[in-house]
């Protein structure tokens, strides 16, 4: 549930920060899933995701044996700019390469934030940031929200 909410927060922070963003899914709901799949590229709910190399690897020069484990940072990644242009911009229109996103978590957590984004867009269309957010400290896996303050009148 936690990834769920944090996936859900990072798409509101992010489209409350993106100029026009809010109007458009409010416009067009089904804009949802696009917004989902850009925030999973640009603020992904899990930034670190460690896996066991099943074969003998070489990457970058650096020899992984068959069992080893790696962390992939994924924030880090999906930021890359030769696979991704601009992308310290929020773009749910971005075509190209999907982010990289992984977890048993990830099919429920997306339809998750998309019902929830299409249900408080139609409740409260004109919402707006109304302070900074703040994240948790001391979770740098995760780094979710603890606080979004917003106006929803």
């Amino acid at each position: 549930m936690r990834l769920s909410a944090d996936l859900f927060t990072g798409a509101v922070s992010a489209l409350l920060e993106t100029p026009g963003e809010w109007a458009k899914l409010q416009a067009t709901p089904r804009r949802a899933e696009a917004i989902v799949r850009e925030t999973l590229r640009y603020r992904p709910p899990v930034h670190i995701h460690t896996a066991f190399a099943l074969a003998d690897l070489d990457v970058a020069g650096q020899a992984i044996p068959a069992g080893g484990q790696v962390a992939v940072v994924l924030s880090a990644a999906n930021r890359d700019p030769a696979v991704f242009p601009e992308p310290d911009r929020f773009d749910p229109d971005r075509a190209g390469t999907p982010a990289l996103a992984t977890g048993s978590w990830l099919p429920l957590a997306r339809l998750h934030a998309e019902t929830a984004l299409i249900a408080l867009a139609a409740r409260f269309p004109r919402m707006r940031a109304d302070g900074s957010p703040s994240r948790r400290g001391r979770a740098p896996v995760t780094r979710g929200l603890l606080r979004l303050p917003v106006r929803a009148d």
